[in-house]
């Protein structure tokens, strides 16, 4: 009931009594279930290592008195809390416990709930498919058992395990039914967690409106009932949404917000998420140094507890902060590196981002035959993903060679796409500065009367979003520190 209704006050109150009643009574199963509850309430409110060390209680209370239903409990709750703390591979170990005392018992509520954690392991560990097979057991049991938050609970993963691989149809089904269901039981911890997971599948459909909202309705759940997990996401979305917009000071406002609470609470992968994001927007601002530093950090934390998502994200982000610092080798080895870990987990947007990068670095090095086939197969993916805005990025990649091999009719043939996307893409979203840089340079070699026309327009919306910067250091380092607005402001004044 507290869960549910997120009486956090209530519930602690009531914990503190009944501890207190069950050591008078010296009753060791009465102990581990009030172990559990403990443990419940500190999970609810971030205090992780608090949880652990209750589980771990009720685990020895339970196992004096040989109640396997308790001592399942406690393993389940043990490994659900080590998926908060990013010990991932511990995590799977206390749950696969979990799982084998349920066998013995027949105890399928826990087994259901221990399935679902595993697949939150397997999705943290970038195992797509096996997470969207144990959620799917999970589901089935929820589904037999009459279990209706837990059904909402594996609907919300299935529809984050078919967003990592780019089905994103399947993911508002799966999103919009726990929804539903979240709102018609009155769960408003897992209505928060749902609506956030809608945030960012409507960011990554370039919905940024919409994003907002659901972040932000999200965001004022977490803070009347206290989840603070859940909030710092919701922070860390709506950062995503200003951050797409340019307005990167209002971002780094709440990604700060968002590495507090993830330190307070000892989210280490939170930590490192909001780390690699201030990161993003120090790469915005050309600001290598810094973003180099706060990347090779958030790779270092992402590599140690197993998270290959966000390992393979930061490498990505790595391999283009090297690109625009002339470093191709480097960016190469990086981008390299965050494809092959793409493939492996089956994440089809890493893999079109990371193939794109890495056409960069090898264009850079002259090796432009594999430089085109990795654009190429970019631009592929990102249309079988229904974003051909950011197939746009590898479109001018392609033109960029076409145009030093002098080859301007295949270069007129990308060009004239880039075009085609001009009036309704909103830049610089996802480098488009540097893309319509390449379309105004082949417009001027073809001598296109709409050369100019580009320039000034892109001139001007590089203009426009450093005033979306509320910040006067991170203007003039967004238009005097990244080469391609540098590049635009130079190629302007050049014309007047």
């Amino acid at each position: 009931v507290y869960d549910v209704l997120a009486d956090r006050e209530a519930q602690r109150l009531d914990l503190a009594q009944l501890e207190e009643l069950a050591q008078r009574l010296g009753d060791p199963r009465r102990q581990a279930e009030i172990a559990l509850c403990q443990t419940l309430y500190a999970y609810s409110i971030g205090e992780y290592h608090t949880a652990v060390a209750h589980a771990q209680s009720a685990i020895e209370l339970a196992a004096t008195v040989h109640d396997v239903e308790q001592e399942a409990k406690g393993y389940l709750q043990w490994g659900r809390t080590l998926l908060k703390l990013s010990d991932y591979t511990e995590s799977q170990s206390k749950l696969e416990r979990a799982l084998a005392l349920t066998e013995a018992d027949q105890l399928h509520q826990i087994k259901a709930d221990s399935l679902r954690a595993l697949g939150v392991a397997s999705y943290y560990l970038g195992d797509y498919r096996n997470a969207t097979a144990t959620y799917e057991r999970a589901l089935t049991i929820y589904w037999e058992i009459g279990d209706r938050q837990g059904e909402g609970h594996a609907l919300s993963n299935l529809g984050l395990a078919f967003r990592e691989q780019g089905q994103y149809a399947g993911a508002r089904r799966y999103f919009d039914q726990a929804l539903q269901l979240y709102q018609e039981i009155g769960d408003r911890d897992g209505e928060a967690d749902v609506l956030v997971d809608l945030g960012l599948l409507c960011r990554d459909q370039g919905d940024h409106a919409a994003s907002r909202t659901y972040y932000e309705q999200a965001l004022a759940i977490c803070r009347q009932t206290e989840a603070r997990s859940s909030e710092a996401f919701a922070l860390l979305g709506i950062g995503d949404v200003y951050k797409d917009q340019d307005a990167f000071d209002s971002a780094a406002t709440y990604y700060e917000g968002a590495l507090l609470i993830a330190r307070v609470i000892g989210d280490r992968r939170q930590e490192h998420l909001a780390l690699k994001e201030l990161a993003n927007i120090a790469l915005n601002l050309g600001d290598y140094a810094t973003a180099r530093a706060q990347y090779e950090e958030a790779l270092a934390c992402f590599r140690t507890i197993g998270d290959r998502q966000s390992e393979s994200s930061t490498l990505n982000r790595l391999g283009l902060l090297c690109y625009q610092a002339s470093d191709a080798e480097a960016a190469r080895t990086y981008s390299q590196a965050a494809l092959s870990i793409a493939q492996e987990i089956g994440d089809r947007w890493l893999e079109s981002s990371s193939l794109t990068k890495l056409g960069h670095a090898l264009a850079a090095l002259g090796q432009t035959a594999a430089a085109t086939e990795g654009y190429q197969k970019a631009v592929s993916l990102w249309r079988e993903q229904g974003r051909p805005d950011l197939a746009l990025e590898s479109v001018a990649g392609l033109a960029r060679i076409a145009l030093d091999r002098a080859d301007l009719a295949t270069a007129k043939t990308y060009a004239e796409e880039l075009v085609a996307e001009f009036d309704d893409t909103t830049f610089p979203n996802h480098g488009m500065a540097e893309e319509f840089l390449t379309c105004y340079r082949v417009l001027r070699a073809l001598q296109d009367a709409r050369a100019d026309e580009v320039l000034g327009t892109i001139y001007n919306q590089v203009q426009a979003s450093a005033a979306r910067i509320g910040n006067e250091q991170m203007q003039r380092s967004f238009l005097e520190n990244v080469p391609a607005h540098q590049a635009i402001i130079n190629e302007w004044h050049a014309t007047r």
